[in-house]
């Protein structure tokens, strides 16, 4: 783990978004709430919101840090499902990794309950679109 006693506390702020390409018929599924096993966005949204608390125990040398607001949704678009998470803290170390584990995980309960309408689902795309905090935003 890297050593971060030094750095000060400040606001920080990941963005992170992820993909779940799905064809035509669960796409409407999705648009419709009709999948199987029930609301997708409500029980991947709670997923993603675990999985950001727990980071440290899924990333080996990410820092525990206690996170003020994490959040997640969804939007049905031409390729699939898309998952958009934020997360905010005021600590000594970003939440960008917090912010990719909450879409992974929305991701994966997402392509659960999705699997049984289709064998073509992809995860795609995971990555970060935003971070503010640390020292490049301090004065």
């Amino acid at each position: 783990m890297i050593n971060v006693s030094h750095k000060s506390h400040t606001l920080r702020y990941a963005r992170a978004e992820g993909l779940l390409r799905a064809g035509p018929d669960v796409r409407e599924r999705l648009r419709e709430k009709s999948i199987p096993k029930g609301d997708v966005a409500a029980t991947a949204r709670a997923a993603g919101i675990d999985a950001a608390k727990r980071t440290s125990e899924w990333v080996t040398f990410c820092q525990t840090l206690p996170l003020d607001w994490v959040d997640l949704s969804f939007e049905v678009v031409d390729e699939g499902l898309k998952v958009t998470a934020e997360a905010q803290t005021v600590w000594k170390t970003g939440v960008e990794i917090e912010a990719i584990t909450a879409v992974s995980a929305a991701l994966l309960n997402a392509y659960d309950m999705c699997k049984p309408l289709a064998d073509d689902l992809e995860m795609s795309e995971v990555k970060v679109v935003e971070k503010r905090g640390g020292s490049s935003d301090y004065q």
